[in-house]
């Protein structure tokens, strides 16, 4: 009886601390975005879950995510986001970054989006972005992203949060 209450224990403790990896949601923060030499745009970012509606993942400029997914039939489920990348071949990752003029940081210059593919097919996805000077969401048109490469989007509008969502493989 001991051995099997031992037993349960140790699976039960390496099931807690095989874990550790896995981030449910991002701590609040202040993001702030420059639009011209005098403008900027500011709001905090509550505490929120990355992954929502199973297959949903918001984030906002500055982030960089590591996304463990799995892949069924073609259609990449079960998003989680990680600290940091331990399965190379099904990580995806992204980053999202406001780049400034050079002359003057306080000015906009755009919005890169990078997209890392592990998989062996191009992966393609639908999603939004918010707009900060027309405060609306519109959707996105996505560039697909070749397989086991590197995407990179620019977007000329200073964009507060976007959304990625319905990943399949092609």
């Amino acid at each position: 009886m001991k051995k099997i209450i031992f037993f349960i224990f140790i699976i039960f403790t390496s099931i807690v601390y095989s874990n550790d990896n896995i981030v449910i949601e991002r701590s609040s923060f202040a993001l702030r975005l420059n639009i011209d030499e005098n403008n900027y745009w500011e709001w905090t970012v509550p505490q929120s879950p990355y992954v929502f509606n199973e297959n949903h993942i918001q984030f906002y400029p500055e982030e960089i995510l590591f996304i463990e997914a799995e892949v069924v039939n073609n259609i990449v489920v079960e998003l989680t986001v990680v600290n940091e990348v331990i399965n190379e071949n099904k990580t995806i990752i992204i980053k999202f970054n406001q780049i400034t003029n050079r002359e003057n940081p306080r000015i906009h210059g755009f919005m890169m989006l990078e997209i890392h593919n592990p998989f062996n097919k191009i992966l393609e996805y639908s999603g939004g972005i918010y707009l900060v000077q027309q405060n609306r969401w519109v959707n996105l048109r996505s560039i697909p992203v070749q397989a086991e490469l590197i995407s990179y989007q620019s977007f000329p509008d200073v964009i507060g949060a976007m959304v990625l969502h319905d990943f399949v493989l092609r």
